[in-house]
C-alpha cells in the first residue's frame, strides 16, 4: 500500500495536511455545476403486463442510457429491510479494529482484487484516491471464494449472499429490456457477457471525513469497466456525473438504487447506450458509504458491438475485446476519464 496508512487512519490522525499523493490535480477537481435530477425509472411499470405500458416505461429507460447513462431505479423489489441489514452489516464491518479487517488483505489473481485495501495504487508516483474498499466476488463460483469474504459481523455473508442474488436478477431484467430496445432477442446482452459465467463482484467504498476535501477525490473522473453498475447509496451526497462538459451532484431517492451503464455497456450498443464520467467528491463533516455491484463480462468473453437489425459490420465503431485484455488495461494502467473505452474506437 506504498507505505501510506489507509485512509481510515489518515482521517482519524488529523493530519494538518493530507499527504501530497493524494492531492488531484486541478483538471479532474473542476467545481460541480449544481445538482441534477438524473432519470427515475420504474421497474414495476417495465414490468407491467399492459404491453402499452411496458412499451412507454421501455422508452423511457432507452432514453435513461443513452441521454444519461444513468437513473434512479424505484420499486425494484428488493425489499427496504435487505437494503437496511446491507447498509448496517457493511457499516458494522468498518467499524471493526483495523487488525481485524485487514486479516483479509486486497490481493489480485491476477485482475480480481478481493479482500480489504487500498486499489489501484500502481506505484510510489501513483495519485490516491481519498477511499478505502472491500472487494469481493459473488459469482461466478470459481471465483467467489467465500471463506475470503469478511466473517464478521456475523451474518455478513449470509445478507451480502443474499443481497447479490437479488441484484443481479434486477440486473437481468433490466439487460433484457435493454436487449429489446437494441432490436434484439431479450437474451442477447446477457449472451454477450458469458451468460452464467458473467461476473458479478461487490465492492464497499468507505470515504472518511477529510480535514482538506476540496484538494482530494473519492474517486476520480472515469467510467466503470463493466457492463451494468447498481450502487446502493447512504443519505450522504458524493457522487457526481459529468454531461455536456459539466459535473452534476446526483440527488439519490430514498431507498432507490442508482443504475448506470458501463464501457461494455457502451461497446456491445455501438456508441447508443453512454457509459458516462463520474467522480466522488468527499466531506470534512461526514463520512460516506456506498455499496457497489458490478455486473461485467466474463473473463474469457470477446466482447464487441452486436449487429441489430439493418446494420452491417463496417458500421461498427468500435473494435471487439476480449474481456480479460480489457482487465489488464483497465486494472494495471493509470489512466483517466474515458480513456479506456476511448481506445477501443476504430
Amino acid at each position: 500500500m506504498g507505505g501510506l496508512p489507509l485512509v481510515q487512519t489518515l482521517s482519524t490522525e488529523e493530519l494538518p495536511q493530507v499527504p501530497a499523493r493524494f492531492v488531484q490535480p486541478l483538471n479532474r477537481r473542476h467545481p460541480c455545476h449544481g445538482a441534477a435530477s438524473i432519470p427515475v425509472i420504474d421497474l414495476h411499470a417495465l414490468l407491467h403486463p399492459d404491453p402499452h405500458s411496458s412499451h412507454i416505461a421501455a422508452q423511457a429507460l432507452a432514453s435513461a442510457c443513452e441521454e444519461w447513462g444513468f437513473f434512479q431505479i424505484i420499486n425494484h423489489g428488493i425489499p427496504t429491510s435487505v437494503l437496511e441489514d446491507v447498509r448496517k452489516l457493511v457499516r458494522d464491518f468498518l467499524d471493526l479494529p483495523m487488525e481485524e479487517k485487514l486479516k483479509r488483505p486486497i490481493k489480485f489473481e491476477p485482475y480480481h482484487p478481493t479482500g480489504y485495501g487500498r486499489t489501484f495504487d500502481l506505484s510510489e508516483e501513483t495519485l490516491l484516491d481519498w477511499v478505502d474498499a472491500l472487494i469481493h466476488y459473488l459469482s461466478p463460483p470459481d471465483l467467489k471464494d467465500p471463506d475470503y469474504w469478511p466473517d464478521k459481523p456475523a451474518g455478513y455473508r449470509k445478507t451480502v449472499d443474499a443481497y447479490g442474488i437479488e441484484v443481479t436478477k434486477l440486473v437481468k431484467s433490466l439487460l433484457a429490456i435493454l436487449s429489446k430496445s437494441l432490436g434484439l432477442d431479450s437474451s442477447a446482452l446477457t449472451e454477450a457477457f458469458g451468460g452464467d459465467a458473467s461476473q458479478v463482484i461487490l465492492r464497499v467504498n468507505h470515504y472518511p471525513r477529510c480535514q482538506q476535501p476540496d484538494l482530494v477525490l473519492g474517486l476520480r473522473p472515469h467510467s466503470d469497466g463493466s457492463a451494468v453498475t447498481v450502487l446502493l447509496h447512504d443519505e450522504v451526497e458524493g457522487l457526481q456525473v459529468k454531461k455536456d462538459g459539466l459535473w452534476w451532484t446526483v440527488k439519490p431517492l430514498p431507498n432507490a438504487l442508482i443504475v448506470n451503464m458501463g464501457d461494455m455497456m457502451e461497446l456491445v450498443s455501438n456508441g447508443r447506450f453512454t457509459s458516462m464520467e463520474h467522480r466522488t467528491v468527499v466531506s470534512s463533516e461526514a463520512e460516506r458509504v456506498s455499496v457497489v455491484v458490478f455486473y461485467t463480462p466474463a473473463a474469457s468473453a470477446y466482447v464487441g458491438p452486436l449487429a441489430t437489425k439493418g446494420t452491417e459490420q463496417h458500421d461498427a465503431i468500435y473494435n471487439c475485446i476480449k474481456y480479460e485484455d480489457y482487465l489488464s488495461t483497465y486494472m494495471n494502467t493509470d489512466v483517466q476519464g474515458k480513456d479506456r473505452i476511448n481506445s477501443l474506437l476504430i
